[in-house]
């Protein structure tokens, strides 16, 4: 097992501004959107949360975390290939994508459009929080693997809904990588990016913030 030795935490305690090597507790707050988007439809999630942790005389942490997580999903670009199959080019059942079998047995004529039906409008995930603090500032550990929130995408037809599929949005855990210090007994971990595959396009942004409060 590695030994840490005094000096190190000492140097990582003031470098996160605790002063203290022993012991400190921390406040703090996260914030984030994912944002995704192809032809035929675009959303994703937003979050925010606060949570609370401990440091140890070892370079450990301990705390707990409550996180919202708000879904959103727009599916009008299925509608715009909808219409345009129906009134312009009603061979072209391919702009569907994954759609196309359940457009097809159900008929253009009959399909009024698509919506999206979330098994809850917000969720709370919520659990202990780990970590290290680091000559370089704090890392933090949360569930793993946010468990995502479960969907319908249903086709609106004159007698009612049809489910076509569905699935869980994947929920990002906020607290990856490691929070620098802004400022004496204030850490903060910000992050945002772009990327794109194939065709579908993705961006986020988020952040977690902690100060120190004992």
């Amino acid at each position: 097992m590695k030994r840490v030795t005094a000096g190190v935490l000492v140097t990582a305690a003031v470098a996160v501004g605790a002063g203290d090597a022993r012991a400190a507790t921390w406040s703090g707050e996260t914030n984030g959107t994912v944002y995704r988007s192809n032809r035929l439809a675009s959303g994703g999630h937003s979050w925010e949360g606060t949570f609370q942790f401990r440091t140890r005389g070892d370079g450990s942490v301990r705390g707990y975390a409550v996180v919202a997580y708000k879904p959103e999903i727009d599916v009008s670009g299925t509608d715009n290939a909808l219409g345009f199959i129906r009134d312009v080019v009603p061979a072209a059942f391919g702009l569907l994508g994954p759609l196309e079998g359940a457009a097809a047995t159900a008929g253009l004529t009959s399909i009024i459009g698509f919506d999206v039906a979330y098994g809850r409008g917000a969720v709370v995930r919520r659990g202990p929080l780990t970590g290290r603090v680091t000559a370089n500032g704090v890392t933090l550990a949360w569930l793993g693997k946010v468990p995502g929130i479960p969907y319908d995408l249903n086709m609106v037809l004159p007698g009612g809904e049809q489910r076509v599929s569905g699935g869980r949005i994947a929920l990002r855990d906020p607290f990856k990588g490691t929070g620098r210090v802004a400022a004496p007994g204030f850490v903060v971990r910000a992050a945002q990016a772009r990327s794109k595959d194939e065709d579908t396009a993705e961006s986020s942004a988020g952040y977690w913030a902690a100060h120190r409060v004992g």
